[in-house]
């Protein structure tokens, strides 16, 4: 199980740096709030792919710190811009992938991750 931890702050490690270099989104995908969309797939994983590792809430305040430090990293950054809607879409990912992993966790007690 330590492996999958590992595995999942590796996950956090790349997303945090993924948020921060510089990338200009191709204009066929570009569309008004695609970085939102964007924001809240990458946490939505996130949640989701740690559920199993430890308590629900916890992850929940893990996920909301390091979107917070995202944006503040961010901030400090001069080609990107911290944004609360940002913090808002990470928030809505970790939502959404709290209720999935919550769901199949009923739906499948016996499984130990998905």
């Amino acid at each position: 199980m330590m492996w999958l931890k590992a595995l999942w702050f590796t996950h956090v490690l790349a997303i945090w740096l993924l948020l921060l270099v510089p990338v200009a989104v191709p204009e066929p995908l570009a569309f008004s709030y695609s970085d939102k969309l964007i924001h809240a797939a990458l946490f939505f994983w996130l949640t989701v792919s740690a559920f199993w590792l430890w308590r629900q809430g916890r992850v929940v305040w893990i996920l909301l710190v390091v979107a917070l430090l995202t944006e503040l990293t961010q901030a400090m950054t001069p080609w990107r811009s911290a944004e609360a809607l940002d913090v808002l879409a990470d928030a809505v990912g970790i939502g959404l992938g709290w209720v999935v992993g919550a769901f199949y966790k009923i739906a499948f007690p016996d499984k130990r991750c998905l």
